[in-house]
């Protein structure tokens, strides 16, 4: 078997012919080199080869001639955040929902500016959704799928969106804060998505990383970095435009080792980085390795300074924002 003959079958955009899948697998012109059906030919790194019948050299299947998606970024961009806006707007959000929002810190105008919304009844979805699918085109949009009826909404759980913002303040993708978990150590976010393996015409959320206030970055040259939209929404109300604005990860694992040039090409002027982990780093050994990690990273890009915050009370840097201004006003009616 020559390896360098292999075609991945994702980037045929076409099935593995032996398991169905469309990822891990390739095709080659004598055979189809699968990593879930075994066969009597084993390679070294767990997949099994099987050769075309008889030997005799099937068509390679032709590439699908991809639209240049990197061409067309500022389109999909704009798609994204038209089609969530409308969705958003459709929405409603409910009494609980509000209280909790105002629980954490957020104020009433911060809660319409942030545009979060409670996720609908399958019953609302299916007819918001139609009404969308009139004026939008769904397809590639994560959350959505399209069957025999037409377009649809992934079921959601209760909770509430959140939405994700790229520098440009475009919404990107969504998050569900959700109401119940059903296991304590699940995490209580989960992206608004639509596998396409398992949703015909549906599309995954991908990592989408959450900018809040872009403009003090740009005039700063200071970036915090935190793990969680709505934490960065939050801590952005209580800090000054001084410290600069907020990059948002979607977890402490979602970044890659480039990180940082990656934030130094978005915004050169970029000198100064703070992290905002939350406190528990100290305590979970994972945490604190990918912490780690973060500093390797903005190092590597050459940052003149890269901090990392700590505090005693609460657990996010957004609680402790919220307590210490409570603690002012405790001191200023004693």
């Amino acid at each position: 078997m020559n390896h360098s003959q292999l075609v991945s079958v994702h980037r045929t955009r076409r099935p593995c012919p032996i398991c169905g899948k469309r990822d891990n697998c390739a095709v080659s012109d004598s055979g189809t080199y699968c990593r879930r059906v075994r066969s009597d030919h084993q390679g070294r790194d767990g997949g099994w080869w099987h050769p075309n019948e008889n030997n005799i050299p099937e068509a390679r299947p032709a590439p699908r001639v991809i639209e240049r998606p990197r061409a067309r970024a500022l389109v999909d961009r704009t798609k994204r955040d038209l089609v969530y806006q409308a969705l958003l707007r459709s929405l409603l959000l409910r009494t609980s929902h509000r209280e909790n929002l105002q629980a954490r810190g957020i104020d009433e105008v911060a809660i319409t500016r942030g545009r979060f919304k409670s996720t609908p009844t399958k019953e609302d979805a299916a007819r918001i959704v139609a009404g969308i699918a009139k004026d939008c085109d769904l397809l590639g949009i994560a959350g959505f799928y399209r069957d025999a009826s037409g377009w649809k909404l992934v079921n959601v759980p209760s909770g509430f969106f959140v939405p994700m913002l790229d520098r440009q303040g475009l919404i990107q993708g969504l998050q569900i804060r959700r109401d119940h978990l059903r296991h304590p150590k699940d995490s209580p976010y989960l992206w608004l998505s639509s596998n396409p393996e398992y949703f015909t015409h549906g599309t995954k959320a991908g990592r989408h990383i959450h900018i809040q206030n872009p403009e003090r970055i740009k005039a700063t040259g200071r970036v915090l970095i935190t793990e969680g939209a709505l934490k960065a929404f939050v801590a952005a109300q209580y800090l000054s435009p001084d410290q600069g604005g907020l990059v948002a990860l979607a977890g402490v694992t979602n970044f890659r080792d480039n990180f940082g040039h990656q934030l130094k090409s978005a915004w050169p002027e970029l000198h100064t980085a703070s992290i905002a982990f939350d406190r528990d780093w100290q305590e979970k050994l994972e945490v604190k390795r990918q912490l780690h990690r973060l500093i390797k990273s903005l190092s590597a890009a050459s940052f003149s300074a890269v901090t990392v915050l700590t505090w005693e009370q609460g657990k996010g840097i957004d609680d402790f924002l919220v307590a210490e201004v409570d603690e002012r006003q405790k001191a200023v009616v004693a």
